[in-house]
């Protein structure tokens, strides 16, 4: 399992280098103040691979370690967003198609 505090590595900026370079061709981009995108597509990731059990304890180890503060009723009416479901489909699908010219599909002969 991933803490959050291993998030602020090399390796960290380097897993997460495909969404920066993806992003400027997705659909439904908006600049919100409070999260961008691009930061909230990450926190999502992070959310997934991190040992915690729930949102609220995600969010809390998110800002015990130094990390930008995001408002537990934030986070959680984002995830209601159509708009930001739009652009994770849409991030997603140009991930898709990045990894699989990089990377082979163990699963493809399936």
């Amino acid at each position: 399992m991933v803490t959050i505090s291993q998030l602020d590595t090399d390796i960290s900026a380097l897993f997460f280098e495909p969404l920066q370079l993806v992003y400027p061709d997705t659909e439904s981009q908006y600049r919100c103040k409070t999260i961008n995108d691009l930061d909230y597509a990450a926190l999502g990731i992070s959310r997934c691979i991190s040992h915690t059990k729930s949102g609220h304890e995600f969010l809390q180890h998110h800002i015990d370690h130094g990390r930008e503060g995001v408002s537990v009723d934030l986070f959680f009416k984002s995830l209601k967003s159509k708009r930001r479901l739009t652009n994770l489909i849409s991030l997603n699908a140009q991930l898709v198609s990045m990894m699989k010219e990089k990377v082979d599909d163990p699963f493809s002969r399936f």
